[in-house]
């Protein structure tokens, strides 16, 4: 139980600032196409977002810190640097296990529909809306979004 109320309060706090993040480096992007691969720049990240560099960048940027500032934001940034990792990781781990338990129920769930019903359930999860920011759990994407249908 604490480890979901941990991943869900990571994924309430992270998936705006994820979104944000992207949109100011890279500009919108949609979800990746069904079964195909990751465009550049979409890859799972290996560190948190707010200890990369192109976070400080942007923050300098946005911000227009003054020099002061800056070493400031820096020193702030490097001393929570083991802290966020530390969570992030466990954070990605939790992430990628709730995924792969969530495709198997998919998978059950599935194997008593008919194909009728597994056309009707199709159109259900590419309606399920998905968090800004968040990548699509279960292989699902919401309909009128790139990638969606």
């Amino acid at each position: 139980m604490k480890k979901t109320t941990i991943l869900m309060l990571a994924c309430a706090v992270l998936g705006p600032a994820l979104a944000l993040w992207a949109q100011e480096l890279e500009g919108p992007q949609g979800p990746p196409p069904e079964g195909g691969p990751q465009p550049a720049g979409m890859a799972e990240p290996k560190e948190h977002p707010m200890i990369s560099p192109r976070f400080s960048e942007m923050l300098e940027k946005r911000l227009q810190l003054t020099p002061r500032q800056k070493s400031d934001v820096q020193g702030a940034i490097s001393g929570s640097k083991d802290g966020l990792n530390a969570k992030f990781n466990e954070m990605l781990k939790l992430h990628k296990e709730m995924s792969a338990l969530e495709k198997e129920l998919w998978t059950k769930i599935r194997a008593s529909l008919t194909d009728e019903q597994k056309k009707t359930l199709d159109e259900l999860q590419r309606m399920r809306p998905v968090a800004p920011g968040a990548a699509p759990r279960g292989g699902m994407r919401p309909a009128g979004r790139p990638g969606g249908k």
